[in-house]
């Protein structure tokens, strides 16, 4: 009894002291997924079988994640510094060529998500994401399965996809979670 009031009074003071703390359980690791976040600087590319990397929306690139607590996110990913439509305020009068230029420079969908975590380790596992609204046609009402890795403390995330030009290889994108105080 002696020893294990004493084993119960040591594992106290060693979590009060914060020299131990449990691992997040599924809700917790749930709310570190939840919030804003941005493509960092050179941080969507894809290696190619040769060694090189390449870059499908620039070095460059920008964008953002918005995963809620209620399952449903949005990404928007594009080349910074697109060309704009220079036939009018609407997408509706760009040209067949300025229209086309625009859609082949930026992705943006809506979906809901799922995750399944790895058995071995929550911070990484598979995304499932259930297409709601996209700006290419052909994913709409689809199931696209992404892998995630994410750092412990919940400041970096990264997803891992099917490069849509060449589906063998795979797209990386690198994200920070962004600080509500400098958006």
């Amino acid at each position: 009894m002696r020893l294990l009031r004493r084993a119960l009074v040591m594992l106290c003071v060693c979590i009060l002291a914060g020299c131990a703390s449990p691992p997040p359980g599924p809700a917790s690791f749930r709310a570190l997924l939840v919030g804003e976040w941005g493509v960092t600087p050179r941080g969507f590319y894809a290696d190619n079988p040769d060694g090189t990397r390449s870059f499908p929306f620039g070095e460059d690139a920008v964008g953002r994640v918005i995963l809620t607590s209620t399952g449903y996110a949005a990404n928007q990913f594009q080349r910074n510094g697109r060309s704009r439509c220079v036939t009018g305020t609407s997408p509706m009068n760009c040209t067949t060529e300025e229209a086309a230029a625009a859609f082949k420079t930026a992705v943006a969908y809506q979906y809901r998500y799922t995750i399944e975590p790895d058995a071995d380790d929550q911070f990484r596992g598979k995304f499932i994401w259930h297409v709601d609204y996209v700006m290419y046609p052909n994913w709409q009402d689809e199931v696209l399965p992404r892998r995630y890795e994410m750092d412990r403390d919940g400041k970096s995330l990264i997803f891992t996809a099917p490069l849509p030009l060449n589906p063998k290889l795979t797209v990386q994108v690198h994200l920070r979670r962004l600080d509500p105080a400098t958006k």
